[in-house]
């Protein structure tokens, strides 16, 4: 049709081409206007022409108005095309002339709707109507010319109907019946029609609507017919099965023997699929699992048991298909096929249905079919596990349906075909075929919006992470940490994805929400830089209730990319501010750990002492065990940094040993560091309990790591005041006890580490870094321990066994000297002196490459190593 002329917008410019071949401009001479108007209308139009006459003899020019009036002539004589043509070579003043523009905008409207519901092709007809069907909504808003709201509302509700938008076509109509009640033989049908189709429409609202048509008068026998089929049809809505064959009872064979049977089949296949329902409901289950990934094979495809009435009930309406299809096979081959092909997917017949359905996607020249067939065929393919040929099929209809506008909603409403599609997507995620979804919702556009299908991916690959997360760990550390790579890059890809969504909705209200899903994600990802950059834009516009997840954010972020003083802003704000929020205790936390890497340790222990005093916090939440872990490392770091403070060297002779006579001073200072370590001690002991209760092994190792050093370091103070010969006997024996109490600990935990560890390179043969450093400094604290507690021999055999396990390492140089010391505490010097040639022997084999981990396990670098043994030897 033609479109508005720029006059709608106040432009006062002539009409479009087609206007200008009418009149080239508003001042050509009357004579002009009208032979150009005659030929136009092929000057047949007798009644026009006679108008034309009297408005030249009257005006010389005829102004917008009389042309109008003119082209309303045009119209309600029937000649349409020419009232369109007309009416778009009329310059208006939407602004100065209301009036005038609701008419021509009517008369465009009207005429191009009238033209579009007539046209045989329906994609045709459907691209016109999306073209005209605006001009008359935009009528429906602002106001109709007089005495023409129900004849545009009725052309309105028509349209919209025959384009598939059925919610939009129900208002329409029944406005204009009530308006004017001689439509009522015209729109009812169509209406309850539409009723029946619409989403959230009840079909008790279309049964009404057929009531009223059946009570009108004088109904001829085919509209009769028709109205006994829909009937039949809203009763399959209604679930009224016996209603259906009453309806269809008397309904001429001659006329409607198809119609009648295809409603007939409908009703079975919905009967069938309620029977179904109610059998899957009894079940507890979906009417299909979804296959596991990667099951390809038919006989693999979970089965069940169909119920025999359903069987029947297919049946029948496979053979009515059968029936309809050889009387007619050209006009209705396709329907049944399709009809067939359901009727077969939900007998159970997957292979069957997959090859109807496919074989009519693929061979039909009728798109309905098509894109119908497809849509089940992507479903079931999807349902059994298929994904990628599920892919290949919805890239195909939706390259066959690209313009929605065409889109034929004969089977299925456009609305529904998306949401179909957008389903089968879940499928495939509720069946772990990640990548396939993916893939999926890139093909989707333009049939779905292209949000949404961004919203897809972005779900992909968040359910993509979270699924490689819940899976069993790989037991070699190599294979681990790929795969660490790959769950944080799947949570960057989704951040990305949503961040997209974010930046489309940016004027919708669910905008902030998309942009915490895109924060989240990323901070999952562990990109915390890219978190950073939306974290400012989504507290400047989130609501004060939900800021706090925005702050704990943002101080994890900052905190995360070595920033603590930063980290802290927010993370105090939210302590601050929200003292009543669940988050304030991550927050306080996260502020402990950011103070601790400012060396600060008494405020950092006063927030997490208040996290675990806090009643309103679970002793099984997972923040209260990291609070608990970390105020057990803060505390032996703290106790760790004091001691090596204390025992410096204070003289000439080195550092403080048992047998020495600290200062006052000193002997208060280990005494205070003392209790703090009886704190750590506490701690970690409890923190490696709940770990380990929790199946959180990894930190539970890490904190009897960290239990046996505090418990090695605690046995010092005890031993210093045991060895101070102003002690009397009975505190020295106490003493002493402690001590061994403390040592004994050490051992006890450094034994079952080492145990622990060492059954884990046997059954994945391989540590991370930082559980190789714990095996190794376990191996040396039992025999360290063991040394300590003056059992020489079993320390001397400890340190030998340190020095095989890491003979090729530059620790078997610690474990060989103390070896040695074991044995000059045993009287056996010879012995000792061999150890030194022994441990030459392992220093000259070492390779260069492990010339970095010298200054990391032992004491010395190798010329110190080198000097040292050639000393000793020579001694």
């Amino acid at each position: 049709m033609a479109k508005s002329n720029k006059n709608d917008s106040g432009s006062a410019g002539g009409g479009s081409k087609r206007g200008a071949a009418v009149a080239s401009n508003v001042g050509v001479q009357a004579g002009q206007i009208g032979w150009a108007l005659m030929l136009v209308a092929g000057i047949a139009a007798v009644g026009a022409f006679a108008t034309l006459f009297a408005v030249w003899m009257r005006t010389k020019t005829p102004g917008s108005a009389d042309q109008l009036r003119i082209a309303m002539d045009e119209y309600v004589a029937g000649r349409h095309e020419i009232a369109e043509r007309l009416a778009d070579s009329v310059a208006v003043d939407a602004e100065k002339q209301p009036e005038l523009d609701h008419l021509r905008t009517f008369l465009l409207g009207a005429s191009g709707l009238s033209q579009a519901i007539k046209i045989e092709d329906a994609q045709e007809m459907r691209k016109r109507i999306a073209e005209t069907a605006p001009l008359l909504e935009r009528l429906d808003k602002s106001g109709f010319p007089p005495g023409r709201s129900a004849e545009g509302r009725r052309l309105l509700g028509l349209a919209l109907n025959a384009a598939g938008r059925f919610e939009d076509a129900i208002i329409p109509m029944e406005e204009a019946m009530e308006e004017n009640p001689i439509y009522e033989r015209e729109l009812l049908l169509p209406l309850a029609a539409a009723k029946l189709r619409a989403t959230g429409v009840k079909a008790d609202r279309a049964m009404e609507d057929i009531g009223r048509f059946l009570s009108l008068p004088n109904l001829p026998k085919t509209l009769l017919d028709d109205a006994a089929i829909l009937k039949a049809r809203a009763n399959t809505a209604l679930g009224l099965w016996e209603g259906v064959g009453e309806a269809l009872a008397d309904v001429n064979p001659e006329t409607h023997q198809d119609q009648r049977d295809l409603t007939l089949a409908l009703s079975y296949i919905a009967q069938a699929r309620e029977v179904l329902k109610e059998q899957a409901i009894l079940a507890g289950s979906e009417e299909r699992k979804v296959l596991p990934k990667g099951t390809q094979d038919d006989s693999e495809m979970p089965r069940r048991e169909i119920p025999l009435v359903a069987k029947e009930l297919l049946s029948e309406a496979i053979s009515l298909m059968d029936e309809l299809n050889h009387r007619n096979d050209l006009d209705w081959g396709a329907t049944t096929k399709y009809l067939t092909g359901i009727a077969y997917r939900l007998a159970g017949r997957d292979k069957d249905a997959l090859g109807v359905l496919a074989s009519l996607r693929q061979n039909t020249k009728h798109p309905a079919e098509a894109v119908a067939a497809g849509i089940e065929e992507v479903e079931l393919l999807a349902e059994t596990g298929h994904f990628r040929d599920a892919v290949m099929a919805a890239k195909a209809i939706v390259r066959d349906t690209v313009d929605p506008i065409a889109f034929d909603p004969k089977w299925i409403s456009l609305p529904e075909f998306r949401t179909r599609l957008e389903n089968a997507a879940q499928v495939m995620l509720a069946g772990e075929g990640y990548e396939h979804a993916i893939e999926f919702a890139k093909i989707l556009p333009p049939m779905v919006d292209p949000t949404e299908a961004l919203r897809l991916e972005a779900v992909s690959y968040m359910d993509w992470a979270k699924s490689l997360e819940k899976s069993p760990r790989p037991p070699i550390p190599s294979e681990a940490a790929e795969r660490l790579s790959q769950i944080r890059a799947k949570y960057r890809q989704a951040g990305t994805k949503y961040q997209q969504v974010a930046k489309l909705q940016f004027a919708e209200p669910e905008y902030i929400d998309l942009t915490w899903q895109a924060i989240d994600a990323y901070q999952a990802g562990r990109s915390y830089e890219e978190s950073l950059a939306l974290l400012d834009e989504y507290l400047t516009y989130e609501e004060r209730s939900r800021r706090p997840r925005g702050l704990l954010a943002q101080g994890r972020a900052l905190l995360s990319l070595d920033r603590p003083k930063e980290a802290l802003r927010p993370l105090m704000d939210l302590i601050e501010e929200y003292p009543r929020d669940s988050l304030r205790y991550e927050a306080r936390l996260l502020s402990a750990i950011a103070r601790g890497e400012l060396d600060e340790v008494e405020l950092p222990r006063k927030l997490l002492e208040q996290n675990l005093e806090d009643e309103m916090l679970s002793p099984q939440s997972p923040v209260f065990r990291d609070s608990l872990f970390v105020l057990g490392e803060l505390l032996y770091r703290k106790a760790l940094r004091q001691h090596l403070e204390v025992t410096a060297p204070k003289t000439l002779v080195g550092r403080i040993s048992p047998g020495d006579q600290p200062s006052s001073e000193l002997s208060q200072a280990l005494e205070a560091n003392q209790e703090v370590l009886k704190l750590a001690i506490e701690r970690l002991r409890q923190a490696q309990h709940r770990d380990r209760s929790y199946d959180n092994e990894s930190r539970a190792r890490r904190a009897t790591y960290l239990f046996a050093e505090a418990n090695r370091l605690a046995s010092f103070w005890p031993s210093i005041q045991a060895a101070d010969p102003d002690t009397i006997d009975t505190a020295r024996r106490q003493k002493e006890k402690e001590r061994k109490d403390y040592l004994n600990e050490a051992h006890t935990s450094f034994a079952a580490l080492r145990k622990e560890l060492a059954s884990i390179v046997s059954e994945r043969s391989e540590l991370l870094p930082w559980e190789q450093a714990m095996l190794r400094n376990s191996f040396m604290g039992v025999a360290d321990t063991l040394f300590e507690l003056e059992e020489y021999g079993l320390a001397a055999d400890a340190y030998q066994t340190a020095s095989q396990e890491y003979l090729n390492e530059p620790l078997a140089l610690e474990a060989l000297l103390q070896q040695s010391r074991c044995y000059d505490q045993l009287g056996r010097t010879a012995e000792a002196k061999r150890i030194f040639q022994q441990a030459s022997k392992v220093l000259d084999r070492l390779p260069v490459e492990t010339e970095p981990t010298f200054a990391e396990t032992t004491r010395y670098d190798r010329a110190d190593w080198q000097s040292l043994l050639n000393w000793l030897q020579k001694t």
